[in-house]
């Protein structure tokens, strides 16, 4: 028994068992209600009714039971106490007001409530109590209208919330007093109801943020009890699933059914399986408007208990976004990667002061590192800087701590032996307090860009000393027709058996030679004018294979494997004759003591030692290789190996020619050489040319020489070598013609201008002061259409002279030539029926 009714039954009769059996039930109804208002606040609207309802009640059986009974006045006055004590204990505000507005019942909740002084309570009248009261409220208009429209309709029950001025909350309740089937008077009920209101205004708020919360978290909670086939999913829960308004408790299988099939097994599975396992699941989940989503799903399971059912409780977290930024962020770090692998670039970062070492896969590669190792120090880095630099290095370490971020470039020392360039740099990364957090930076492997920097290097010395040999070979050139040119003119004045003919003969002999040197300068500088024809390499080595037997002796073997059905090439065919000859020489004079020479032919889609093709050639490449089995060459030797001058047979074998004109023939050629070679393990060179589709030419009788090379016709002869054009232009008035002489191509175009009568054909040197022979060439055609054009020149930088005279378009003499080849060419070109005949 409660402990206030246990009190008022002492205080009225002593014990419970001197109270009258008819009361019984209604202490037990009061009993209950007590418990029901201690154990939750949130029952006392049911409880205060039911209680207003008891006391009504019992006050009608009382006065029912004082008609009917003859109970004594002692007994009555006991119940009528016991009834003014529950009356007076309820939490509830109580006030009996009579039809007239007298209050006829009112308990002490009922004053403290409405904050009523004592000596306005203790009057008893109504408008003094309703007077002092009601200006506390908010509205006290709408609590007169209340007032008054129960009052009209005298049976009417009612329920509002009366807000006052000061922040409190009550509910009103009112219904009528009935005597019999007659109303007496009204009864009303006043709850104050501010602190529940203002939990339910924290617990409102509270779940509006988890709703909101919810829902910018993309968060839904869902709760299913087992076995009843029903799922009770949050608003927040409908919105992920798309639905602006669906039931709160759906079956099972609706809330399954935008789930993929494949993904409600494996969450069938997980959940309810012979051995559930633990959340989250990621499934993906298909939107009425058609969209995909993607949903982590989380679970847990709850036991049953006393109260409730066993259940299970959990969220789904739409990560479609999260997903699609993971997609994006691997293909991020994938192109990353594969950026850093093809551009030779690993990234690193040095935590401080812990020393916590992380590096990118590239750098991993680069430092030939095991990707898979679990951590990487500094000390495990530093083992695969070469010896030599890790001083320096660690150096650069220190530096870098300290603020210093000049890059450094060091070798490393890779696993399979191999030797790579790595360039480093490096700076530091500052927190928030300023304090260094951290040194980031980057390594790129830059040994191809250094073996790039070391080959240009090479080849602007090779371009320099290109430069000077053709220029010599020019000046020389122009010499040597002097030399030739006096030469032959007095040994064909000498008589028979004059003693200086010999004398003669010997000049002319050391001019030949001086010739083909000079012509090995131009192949090297690449400067020569190439004449090249459509031609079979096959032909080529089986034509010049007799006299490489004669170049090489009999102690070597030579042996050949050319390929079959190999498309042709298109060279010059005497450079390639050169070529094949240096490279049988030089394996021969690699081999002192006798071996083997092999040349082989075949078809290869790149030259070798470059990974692709060095260019779209269309037809492929074809290879003519040349080994030896001899002394072989170090690593030192090979760089230097097609450097002019360069050589290893001693002061007083060769020039250091050989090789540098065989590069310079293939470069001019638009093919690649390349070679390898080890220590007594001989020497392999590569030769690679372009294949070409066209046809091979048919092979040209030369024109017989020996004609008639006499002329009346004008020429314009320029050339500024005094000793050449003297020679030249007696050898041509010797014939007969008319010559009007130029000593450069300014002079040459202004008689091509000023000379008043017809000029037949322009002679001209290539390179001369003011202008050259092209230029000259131009201009005298616009000025005469008619006019034929021959150049000369042993050398010449001129790429459009060079194209012209490959294609056959210009007509052309190289020199040195012999008077006799000069006026056989005029004669040739001017006997031709148009354009620049015979070029």
């Amino acid at each position: 028994m409660h402990k206030l009714l246990a009190r008022q039954i002492r205080r009225h009769f002593g014990s419970l068992d001197q109270v009258p059996t008819s009361l019984l039930p209604f202490l037990e109804a009061v009993t209950e209600t007590y418990a029901q208002a201690d154990a939750d606040r949130a029952m006392l609207e049911h409880s205060m009714e039911t209680v207003s309802q008891e006391l009504g009640d019992r006050f009608r059986e009382v006065q029912g039971a004082l008609a009917a009974t003859s109970t004594s006045q002692a007994e009555l006055q006991a119940s009528a106490s016991l009834l003014q004590a529950a009356f007076d204990a309820t939490a509830d505000g109580l006030l009996v007001v009579s039809l007239s507005g007298t209050i006829t019942a009112v308990n002490r909740q009922f004053f403290e409530m409405w904050r009523i002084p004592p000596e306005v309570a203790e009057s008893g009248e109504d408008a003094d109590v309703l007077g002092y009261g009601v200006p506390q409220l908010a509205d006290p208009d709408a609590f007169f209208r209340k007032v008054q429209e129960l009052y009209n309709n005298h049976l009417a029950e009612s329920f509002d919330i009366l807000h006052f001025k000061d922040g409190r909350i009550f509910e009103r309740y009112s219904r009528p007093q009935m005597l019999g089937a007659e109303v007496t008077g009204r009864v009303w009920s006043f709850r104050d109801i501010t602190t529940r209101e203002a939990v339910a205004a924290v617990e409102r708020r509270r779940h509006a943020q988890l709703e909101l919360a919810a829902e910018l978290s993309q968060l839904g909670s869902w709760e299913s009890e087992i076995g009843t086939g029903e799922i009770r999913w949050s608003a927040s829960m409908s919105r992920l699933m798309g639905l602006d308004a669906v039931p709160r408790i759906i079956p099972v299988a609706d809330a399954l059914k935008p789930y993929h099939p494949d993904d409600i097994r494996d969450l069938n599975e997980a959940m309810h399986g012979a051995e559930p396992a633990p959340g989250p699941r990621e499934c993906r989940v298909t939107l009425p408007g058609g969209n995909e989503r993607v949903h982590s799903v989380s679970w847990r399971h709850i036991p049953a208990t006393a109260s409730q059912p066993a259940r299970m409780v959990g969220v789904n977290l739409d990560i479609t976004d999260q997903k699609q930024r993971e997609a994006t962020l691997r293909e991020r770090e994938r192109l990353l990667a594969e950026s850093q692998h093809v551009a030779r670039i690993g990234s690193w970062s040095l935590e401080l002061p812990s020393g916590a070492l992380t590096l990118s896969e590239e750098f991993f590669r680069r430092y030939g590192l095991d990707p898979t190792q679990a951590s990487v120090s500094i000390e495990t880095v530093m083992t695969r800087v070469h010896p030599d630099d890790q001083e320096a290095v660690g150096r650069w370490v220190i530096g870098l701590r300290n603020g210093d971020i000049t890059p450094i470039e060091h070798r490393v020392l890779r696993p399979d032996g191999t030797i790579s360039t790595v360039f480093v740099q490096g700076e530091p990364v500052f927190g928030a307090d300023g304090r260094k957090e951290r040194l980031v930076g980057t390594i790129q492997d830059v040994t191809g860009v250094r073996e790039m920097e070391l080959q240009l290097r090479q080849a602007q010395k090779m371009e320099a000393v290109g430069r000077l040999a053709g220029g010599v070979a020019h000046d020389f050139n122009n010499l040597l027709m002097v030399v030739m040119g006096h030469t032959d003119y007095i040994h064909s004045q000498l008589p028979e058996d004059h003693r200086l003919r010999t004398n003669a003969a010997a000049i002319r002999r050391a001019a030949d030679r001086a010739q083909a040197l000079t012509r090995q300068l131009l192949a090297f500088s690449r400067k020569q004018i190439l004449k090249p024809a459509v031609v079979s390499v096959n032909a080529l080595v089986d034509d010049i294979l007799p006299m490489l037997h004669r170049l090489i002796g009999e102690d070597i073997q030579l042996t050949t494997d050319l390929g079959h059905d190999l498309p042709p090439i298109m060279v010059d065919r005497g450079q390639l004759d050169q070529v094949l000859m240096n490279l049988v020489i030089n394996a021969r004079d690699a081999m002192p003591n006798g071996g083997t020479i092999a040349i082989e032919t075949r078809t290869v889609t790149s030259p070798h030692g470059d990974g692709a093709a060095v260019a779209d050639q269309g037809h492929g490449w074809i290879e003519l290789v040349v080994a030896d089995t001899g002394t072989g060459m170090d690593a030192d030797t090979k760089a230097q190996i097609f450097e002019p001058f360069f050589t290893t047979k001693g002061p007083s074998h060769g020039t250091g020619l050989g090789l540098s004109t065989v590069f310079g023939i293939v470069a001019q050629s638009g093919g690649r050489i390349s070679v390898d070679s080890e220590p007594q393990e001989g020497a392999r060179f590569y030769v690679a040319l372009p294949a070409t589709a066209r046809p091979q030419e048919r092979a040209h009788a030369e024109e017989d020489a020996s004609g008639d090379t006499r002329g009346t016709e004008t020429i314009l002869f320029a050339e500024d070598e005094a000793g050449v054009r003297e020679l030249a232009v007696e050898a041509l008035r010797a014939q007969g013609y008319t010559v009007i002489e130029a000593a450069d191509g300014r002079e040459a175009q202004r008689l091509a201008e000023q000379y008043a009568g017809q000029i037949d054909m322009l002679v001209s040197d290539v390179i001369m002061p003011h202008a050259g022979g092209r230029e000259v060439a131009m201009r005298v055609r616009e000025l005469r259409a008619d006019t034929k054009v021959l150049l000369c020149s042993g050398y010449t930088n001129d790429v459009l002279v060079r194209a012209g005279v490959s294609s056959g378009e210009v007509a052309f003499l190289e020199k040195p030539y012999d008077m006799r080849a000069l006026v056989e060419r005029v004669r040739q070109i001017l006997d031709a029926p148009g354009g620049d005949a015979g070029a």
